[in-house]
């Protein structure tokens, strides 16, 4: 009993193995706190520290912990983030269910609570139609996407005008592509052109007639020029705002969707070994108009979202993922494995 905190009985005696088969003594427990309770509360003083002291325990209709309430005086040690995690992934491993940690750092508190079941998939409710669909600079910073809700049922936005850029990944089947049709359906709606590199070529063939949608690339030559003219376009309305005959609020908005990222690399690559000619450069110059609109596009109000299996580093600017720190927005659609969720999070733990 002192060494696991519960009363225990003899269940029966094997003498010849000279061995006791014990099983817990509920009829002698009278008012002590459930073995679970007893055995969070001994972890939680253990990970956090001695001064730790459980507030309350809040339990469901079962009887089940949902819910811990802790004052602690270890704020040193707790202001830490890879302790915090620690604890939190510990409670999480112990306890049935998923568990999460919000720390009030000022107040030397902390809650351990179980977190939401999350849904297979949601609906997004669809906002009605503008009354300024025409008038893209007077809706330029109006426009919000939905693309998800949190774990507590907050809806999640995309906002192009204050992020411009947005990166998605997510294996196949994950629901990268549908994210990507969604946010299309969406931004249309207001009027927004749309510009669309299909990689695999077949993913978005049903929206080559969709309203505002001008450009579907299909084939390598038409989504290598596709790239050019954006870049192309981004250099003039750059020209323009340096002559100064334009400011960027005059500017109206172009979504350019990048799918399938890695496939287009590949395929650009095999197909420019074919047509390169002495002189011309090593790799073609289609990386590098990629390259210059990930870091130019926003101030020409160009904005790009670009889709891929796996966030590679070498094509998101390296080891620094220099690209990578210009889409402020991103998506991670199923798990990640710890590369990945270094590249996309910053973070080996999530996802």
């Amino acid at each position: 009993q002192r060494r696991l905190d519960r009363a225990y009985k003899v269940d029966r005696h094997d003498r010849s193995r000279c061995r006791l088969h014990l099983v817990p003594d509920d009829t002698s427990a009278g008012d002590a706190p459930p073995y679970a309770q007893v055995r969070l509360e001994r972890a939680i003083t253990s990970l956090v520290g001695p001064s730790t002291k459980i507030a309350e325990f809040e339990a469901n209709e079962d009887g089940d912990i949902i819910r811990v309430h802790v004052d602690h005086e270890e704020s040193a040690k707790c202001a830490v983030a890879g302790f915090r995690l620690r604890a939190e992934r510990t409670v999480s491993a112990m306890m049935p269910g998923r568990w999460r940690a919000n720390w009030d750092l000022e107040g030397d508190k902390v809650t351990f609570e179980q977190r939401p079941s999350l849904p297979t998939s949601i609906w997004l409710p669809i906002d009605p139609i503008p009354d300024d669909v025409d008038d893209l600079l007077l809706n330029y910073r109006k426009v919000k996407i939905p693309v998800g809700e949190d774990e507590d049922g907050r809806r999640i936005w995309w906002h192009p005008a204050l992020v411009p850029q947005a990166l998605i990944s997510g294996g196949t089947g994950s629901g990268k592509t549908s994210t990507v049709h969604a946010i299309i359906a969406t931004i249309t709606r207001y009027g927004w052109p749309v510009w669309i590199l299909d990689a695999k070529r077949i993913e978005f063939l049903d929206h080559r007639d969709w309203p505002n949608v001008q450009i579907v690339a299909t084939t390598l030559e038409q989504q290598v020029a596709l790239v050019h003219r954006v870049w192309q376009l981004m250099e003039y309305r750059y020209q323009l705002i340096e002559e100064g005959k334009v400011r960027v609020d005059d500017l109206e908005p172009l979504v350019v969707i990048l799918d399938e990222y890695a496939e287009f690399v590949a395929n650009l690559l095999d197909w420019y070994a074919t047509v390169k000619v002495k002189g011309d450069p090593t790799k073609p110059r289609t990386l590098q108009e990629v390259g210059s609109l990930a870091r130019k596009a926003r101030t020409a109000r160009i904005h790009l979202i670009i889709s891929m299996q796996r966030p590679d580093v070498a094509l998101l600017g390296g080891a620094g993922g220099e690209t990578r720190s210009n889409f402020g927005q991103r998506i991670s659609m199923g798990r990640l494995d710890p590369a990945g969720a270094m590249m996309m999070w910053e973070n080996a733990y999530t996802g």
